[in-house]
């Protein structure tokens, strides 16, 4: 429900308020483990977003059922896990999407960094 309210509700939201909403700010990354899932349907995976020397990597956290918020309060981002797969490897540059759970982000002149430092 919390990914949901994310995704849908709280961009509604800041338009209804009549806050300027660029949209949520979508990265690319290397995927340092493989995942799997059923095809068909597009994930949001609950991640870790690091910064390396080599650039950004993105590690799926533990409880990723939407009942465990434990998994979600460890998470700095959303992995997007396409629908027409059903699995990604380690070493797979992927979509990860920065979580911005109170809008705070979009106000920075440096949104990744704040996020990456953000515990």
């Amino acid at each position: 429900a919390l990914v949901t309210f994310h995704q849908f509700v709280k961009p509604a939201l800041l338009k209804i308020m009549g806050c300027t909403y660029s949209g949520q700010l979508t990265l690319q990354a290397v995927l340092t483990k493989t995942v799997k899932k059923k095809q068909g349907r597009l994930e949001f995976v609950r991640a870790k977003l690091n910064s390396t020397l080599d650039g950004l990597t993105v590690t799926p956290v533990d409880g990723q059922e939407s009942h465990m918020l434990g998994g979600l309060a460890l998470a700095n981002c959303l992995m997007h896990f396409p629908a027409e797969d059903s699995m990604l490897d380690a070493g797979t540059m992927v979509a990860v999407e920065l979580l911005d759970w109170f809008g705070w982000l979009t106000t920075l002149t440096d949104p990744l960094q704040a996020a990456l430092e953000y515990p």
